[in-house]
């Protein structure tokens, strides 16, 4: 890439937020200059997340988790079951449907 070209790139795309539309980016000269954008950008873009959106991102969070814990721990998820039924890494039985009720007590009530 030549030098004079902007070097740094930069993307604000929060999801889910960022599936509305609600995103910036560009390219910068430097560092600094990327960074500083960033948070100027990053400030005018905020408003814009409402708590839905917040909801929305811990519940993706704390699924992505909790499926890498269980997966850690040697557990199947329901989805990898052929009757759809399995147990948590902590000993609770869960199926496709109360999994996402199980995933919301278990992980978010951590935060």
């Amino acid at each position: 890439m030549p030098v004079q070209v902007d070097q740094w790139q930069r993307n604000i795309a929060p999801y889910p937020a960022s599936h509305r539309g609600i995103r910036d980016g560009g390219a910068a000269r430097s560092f600094a200059e990327a960074r500083e954008h960033s948070n100027r950008h990053g400030a005018r873009i905020e408003p814009k997340i409402t708590e839905a959106d917040r909801l929305k991102h811990r519940r993706e969070r704390a699924h992505t988790e909790w499926k890498y814990k269980m997966w850690s721990a040697g557990c199947r998820l329901p989805t990898q079951v052929a009757n759809g039924r399995s147990q948590c890494y902590g000993g609770a039985e869960i199926d496709s449907e109360s999994g996402g009720w199980h995933i919301a007590a278990e992980q978010m009530a951590c935060e």
